[in-house]
Order: C-alpha cells, then sequence, then structure tokens
C-alpha cells in the first residue's frame, strides 16, 4: 500500500472538481419556501442537577426551552422517502420532512419553523376560564373551519377571532367547559436532527489557494402538534 507522501503526489496531478457553492445557495434562494425562523434556548429554571424545569415557570411553561428573536429567511423542503419494513405504533415518520436551508443560517436543534407559503389543517381542545380577552388558542389561524362543543358547531356570529385568541358571547360557556377548535393556520415545525450539519468542502476554482466553504445545510423537522412534547406558546411572530 502506498504511504500518504506517494498518495499526495499522485493527487497533484490528477484533475480538480469543484463544488461551486454558490449554485446551492442560489438554489435555496430561487426554489426555496419563505420561513420565519426562530431561535430556542434553553430556560434558567432548568435544575443543572436534575435537568427538571420549573413546571410553573412563566418563560417556558414547564417545557424548559423557549423560543426568541425570529429571522425570514428561505429553505428548501421535501418529505422523507424511506422503504422501512416495518413501522411502529406512532411512527417517527409522521410529520417528518427534511429541509435545506443556507450555510450561513445557523439553524440549531429544537429551533422552530413556521412556512409562510404553506396552509394546514389544525385541531385543538380549549378549556373555557373566561378571560375577557378571549381563550388562547396555541396558534393564530389564517380561517376558523369550526368551532364545536361536543357534537354541537357554535355559529360563526357567536365568537369573534383577534390575532391568537377567541372571544364568545356572553353566557354561550361556563368556566371549565370545554370546546373544539379546527383551523387553517400556517404550518410550523420544529428541528429534531441536523443529519448533515457537517456539510463542507475545499474549493480552490478562481481562488489563489484552498478556500475551506460551508455549504448548505439539511436538517430533520416535524409538525410542532405532533413532537411527543408540544411547546403550549403561540409563535411569537405577530
Amino acid at each position: 500500500m502506498a504511504d500518504n507522501g506517494k498518495n499526495l503526489e499522485h493527487a497533484k496531478d490528477l484533475g480538480r472538481i469543484d463544488v461551486k457553492n454558490q449554485e446551492l445557495e442560489k438554489m435555496v434562494d430561487q426554489h426555496g419556501a419563505n420561513i420565519y425562523w426562530e431561535r430556542s434556548i434553553f430556560c434558567s429554571c432548568l435544575d443543572t442537577y436534575t435537568g427538571q424545569p420549573d413546571f410553573t415557570c412563566p418563560s417556558c411553561k414547564g417545557k424548559g426551552y423557549f423560543y426568541f428573536g425570529g429571522t425570514q429567511t428561505k429553505a428548501l423542503v421535501y418529505s422523507i422517502n424511506a422503504k422501512k419494513d416495518q413501522y411502529p405504533i406512532g411512527m417517527l415518520d409522521v410529520g417528518t420532512s427534511y429541509m435545506t436551508c443556507h450555510s450561513y443560517d445557523r439553524v440549531a436543534f429544537r429551533d422552530r419553523i413556521t412556512f409562510l407559503d404553506m396552509k394546514s389543517i389544525y385541531s385543538q381542545v380549549v378549556t373555557f376560564e373566561g378571560d375577557p380577552e378571549g381563550e388562547v388558542l396555541k396558534y393564530k389561524p389564517l380561517d376558523v373551519i369550526t368551532v364545536r362543543n361536543l357534537g354541537q358547531e357554535i355559529p360563526k356570529t357567536a365568537y369573534t377571532i383577534a390575532g391568537n385568541r377567541i372571544k364568545f358571547q356572553d353566557g354561550l360557556f361556563n368556566p371549565n367547559d370545554r370546546f373544539s377548535v379546527l383551523m387553517e393556520i400556517l404550518p410550523t415545525y420544529v428541528v429534531i436532527d441536523i443529519p448533515h450539519e457537517l456539510r463542507g468542502t475545499y474549493i480552490k476554482f478562481g481562488y489563489m489557494t484552498e478556500q475551506w466553504m460551508e455549504l448548505p445545510k439539511q436538517y430533520m423537522i416535524k409538525r410542532e402538534d405532533l413532537m411527543p412534547s408540544s411547546p403550549d406558546t403561540p409563535p411569537s411572530m405577530g
């Protein structure tokens, strides 16, 4: 087997093919969907010894992390196409997709992604508390399809929507009554894996010496409402 020195000398005489990283970035720009990207951070209520959050924490609502900031950027999104002989109950792939972002967008594990060009259907059960500003919905609805109490539909004239709150006419519900809402929302996903975080290459074409270039990163994302422990707080975007 040739030693490393001979291998390197041999490589110098070979032709070189460089990846055009600009073309990959351009693909994200030209074909990517508009997204709203929120960063996640551990909440300081976490006990550093047990790792347990404070379940009464007003910031993270007992989840141990929360979202902040918000940046609009672009991402390519595509479904997972993997053949499996057996699917476990509660499949991991349910509501899961891949997403590729620009190399300079440092998306991280647990970050939240809202797709601004798409729509999704979401159903929620809400407990009526009688808040004068209205009951809080998890997401800001684009459209409310129906509101029901058991099998009975609540007329659209009996409630109003303002942001992510729904307010009913007086006397329609009593405290601790429950109702369900079916609504149209912007799809919201959470980053659950970064299979290609270490993605880059040396490029010499167009440069005097080799340059290290990071390439667009691939992420695995999952619908937030299908996460095992879904945050109760709505996205911070207005």
